[in-house]
């Protein structure tokens, strides 16, 4: 498609497949493990926020704000996670949006961050036709490794745990599920991967505020 296509198609495209790769990191929280998360945009906002400042601030190349953004965001999310994830239904709902919103309020006031003002990421040296193929394939490649993670886990223990919590967390609990375990392992790997499609969006946009990866 890209070779074939002008930048408005491919650019179309990039961003829909950075939606199927948020819907697929929310849908391990959400769907296998019964968690509506009402803001894991959180996720998204830490990666671009992560790989803006160190590629920014730090002067360090994209790669390496890439792979920090998903594990901050996986960070993140741990952190959160341990005390959030004892909420449950609604009020677990309401205790993410309330989460994403502190984050949004947070990041809006942080001198590194540029507040309000927000950060520029440094340049591509590459023509606008290859930048626009190489953020194609990459978000392409991110979409592929979240499914791809995703069928193997659900093949295993972790999958199996985090069903047996959505359908019954209190018997999953019985029969010796660590429920703590796999629900935060679950979080940490939404968050991960709405990391890196965060990091990915900022870099491609070449300008961020908390308005527009926060929202």
């Amino acid at each position: 498609l890209p070779f074939f296509s002008g930048n408005f198609i491919i650019r179309f495209v990039t961003n829909a497949l950075m939606f199927a790769v948020l819907a697929s990191a929310w849908n391990i929280i959400g769907g296998y493990t019964g968690y509506a998360s009402f803001g894991n945009v959180v996720f998204l906002g830490i990666g671009a926020y992560v790989s803006a400042v160190l590629m920014e601030k730090g002067g360090f190349p994209f790669w390496v704000g890439f792979a920090a953004s998903g594990f901050g965001a996986a960070v993140f999310a741990i952190l959160i996670g341990l005390p959030v994830l004892r909420l449950k239904g609604h009020y677990f709902a309401i205790a993410t949006l309330g989460v994403a919103e502190a984050m949004k309020a947070l990041v809006d006031n942080l001198e590194i961050t540029e507040g309000n003002s927000g950060i520029y990421l440094p340049v591509m040296d590459l023509s606008v036709k290859s930048q626009y193929i190489f953020f194609y394939f990459m978000m392409m490649g991110v979409l592929i490794l979240t499914l791809v993670i995703t069928y193997i886990f659900l093949k295993r223990k972790l999958g199996y745990g985090l069903i047996a919590i959505r359908e019954d967390e209190e018997a999953a609990n019985s029969l010796g599920v660590n429920t703590t375990l796999f629900k935060v392992t679950s979080f940490a790997l939404s968050g991960f991967f709405s990391g890196l499609a965060g990091s990915l969006y900022a870099y491609q946009q070449g300008f961020i505020k908390p308005e527009s990866v926060f929202d």
